[in-house]
């Protein structure tokens, strides 16, 4: 496995793993349809203007099995600071066993541009508690709970 910078020939593949990420979280049970037009806009903000990484297999033909993305942007209240805003990490269920080297790629790749801060999601699942000690035992802090009401 290899984890790369994502490029515009990732495009597609990236949109199927946002895709794959909206199918598995509560998105779906709020009613809210995912619209696949927005999702290539965000696939190509985010890698033509921010920071989006693809896992892939290292074979003859490397498939695009996993990825993060998010926004690079100054903190609210303090410009000099940059944050790192996860939108979505991903990894196809076969190939989970590679989340590490995916976040400690991701890391470096913040480290790289000069992040200070990364802000990951906490989806409201089946693995939680599994979830928080993984963030915990890497350093992170639980900031918030966000709630949301459909209306």
């Amino acid at each position: 496995m290899r984890v790369r910078q994502a490029t515009k020939s990732d495009h597609s593949e990236m949109e199927r793993i946002v895709s794959n990420f909206f199918q598995e979280n509560e998105f779906t049970r709020l009613g809210i349809e995912i619209d696949l037009k927005s999702t290539n806009k965000l696939v190509e903000l985010i890698t033509d203007n921010h920071l989006m990484l693809v896992l892939e297999t290292v074979e003859e033909k490397p498939t695009i099995v996993g990825g993060v993305g998010g926004m690079i942007i100054p903190f609210l209240f303090n410009d000099k600071v940059l944050m790192f805003q996860e939108f979505f990490f991903y990894i196809e269920p076969k190939y989970r066993k590679y989340s590490l080297l995916l976040f400690r790629e991701l890391e470096l790749a913040c480290k790289r541009l000069e992040v200070n801060n990364i802000i990951m999601g906490f989806p409201s699942y089946n693995n939680m508690d599994r979830l928080e000690r993984f963030y915990k035992m890497r350093g992170f802090r639980k900031l918030e709970t966000h709630f949301i009401k459909r209306i």
